[in-house]
């Protein structure tokens, strides 16, 4: 298998590498992107290091072999959780922030949010143990983890965690976004209150979902989005969801959006 630095460099460069996509469909909406830009969307990864790696290599194939003008990188979140290589992937992460640098966006999902306030309220931030902190706790290497600790145990295991966190994660993940809007397309994790500006939407709407709701046909952007598990990528007149449940299904989607077209590809 490649390494990351090769895959990395072979989207610039544009060697071949062995992937596949799934097929476009009908584009139901038209997006349209300043200075012939190609956004690749990837969607929720939740600690499988392997499909990312894989992702990056079917990119790499799609951006060799369509030319595809100015390309960029664009996580929608949920980088880490459920899957056994949260670590793993944040590794990968930092690899593709340094060697793009302004070619990539990374956002914010509620699993990165959870994390994060478990960091600096341990008691108040338990429920992150619930809904796949433990794997993340593991990967790092915090031991006798379990969603049942006391309240002195949760102090220590985010203690330890804060310890075992390599300095270019914690910025990395500091450093996340809650949106991203280029032309008529907009980037965020878990979607839009459509009744809301895009300027003011909550963050609880923008990575947890309270409160969001598909767009209307005549709504003013293409909202792109993840965190709600589908079994296929959806491509509604004014909505995309790419969070095809990688960490137990093996498929991780990245939508392909340039102007006038949006198809997805696939591990």
């Amino acid at each position: 298998m490649p390494t990351i630095g090769s895959i990395l460099r072979s989207l610039v460069l544009g060697p071949s590498a062995d992937g596949e996509t799934t097929g476009p469909g009908q584009d139901r909406a038209s997006p349209q992107l300043p200075d012939h830009r190609t956004i690749y969307a990837i969607g929720d990864v939740h600690g499988r290091a392997d499909c990312l790696q894989r992702l990056i290599e079917v990119i790499s194939e799609d951006v060799s072999g369509t030319a595809a003008g100015s390309p960029v990188l664009l996580f929608l979140g949920d980088y880490i959780d459920r899957g056994d290589e949260s670590r793993a992937v944040l590794d990968i992460c930092t690899d593709i922030a340094a060697f793009w640098r302004d070619e990539t966006v990374f956002l914010r999902g509620n699993h990165e949010d959870a994390m994060m306030t478990f960091l600096s309220d341990p008691v108040g931030g338990a429920a992150w143990l619930r809904f796949g902190g433990l794997s993340t706790l593991m990967s790092y290497g915090v031991p006798n983890v379990s969603e049942s600790m006391s309240e002195g145990r949760l102090v220590e295991a985010a203690a330890t965690l804060a310890r075992q966190l390599p300095e270019d994660h914690l910025h990395f993940l500091e450093k996340t976004r809650l949106t991203h809007t280029e032309g008529n397309v907009h980037f965020c994790h878990a979607g839009v209150d459509p009744d809301q500006e895009i300027g003011n939407q909550s963050p609880r709407t923008l990575m947890w979902g309270e409160g969001t709701a598909a767009p209307a046909p005549d709504y003013p952007y293409i909202v792109v989005h993840g965190h709600v598990v589908v079994d296929g990528p959806v491509l509604r007149p004014r909505e995309v969801n790419v969070d095809t449940g990688a960490y137990f299904s093996g498929h991780l989607t990245c939508a392909r959006i340039a102007s006038g077209s949006i198809r997805f590809l696939q591990t």
